[in-house]
């Protein structure tokens, strides 16, 4: 997610002058490191929900509301729904190749064809926005238990065990 975020900064930077090829290189990390992140994002999806059928399966399903559970599902589906959202946009335009294909036959430059296209790809920056905010709560709260809670949390990130 870092990768696609910094090679997105650095690409869509039209106030830097750089050769285009270098602007299409950055875009395509920024596009396949995306969809990677969506990828990622979808298999620890499965993982997650394999271990709730598992606990439900075994009778050790709480129904209290775990907030920090969904703090953590909300950040696996932004994190999909983000690299979702373009893809969603160039197919509407189109745009078919930019759906299975790993880098972009396309120039960076080509704009939005519609106004949902736009909205989809408007909406796409926000979520990333949005997602900057929630991993630094995130890393502030990891670190809060690390330094001064000085709990099992920060070593249980590290581990697939509960």
């Amino acid at each position: 997610m870092a990768i696609a975020y910094g090679a997105g900064i650095f690409a869509f930077d039209f106030d830097t002058s750089m050769p285009i090829r270098t602007r299409d290189l950055l875009f395509n990390i920024h596009r396949l490191a995306g969809v990677l992140t969506g990828v990622l994002a979808l298999l620890w999806m499965g993982v997650w929900s394999v271990g709730a059928i598992r606990s439900a399966a075994y009778g050790r399903v709480h129904v209290r509301v775990n907030w920090l559970g969904l703090y953590h599902a909300g950040l696996l589906i932004i994190g999909f729904v983000i690299p979702l959202l373009p893809w969603l946009a160039r197919g509407q335009e189109g745009r078919w190749d930019e759906l299975y294909v790993l880098v972009s036959p396309f120039n960076l430059v080509s704009h939005p064809t519609t106004d949902f296209a736009y909205w989809l790809l408007d909406k796409h920056k926000a979520l990333v926005e949005l997602m900057a905010y929630l991993l630094a709560l995130h890393i502030l709260g990891a670190l809060h238990h690390a330094l001064f809670r000085k709990d099992r949390v920060w070593a249980g990130m590290f581990s697939l065990k509960r």
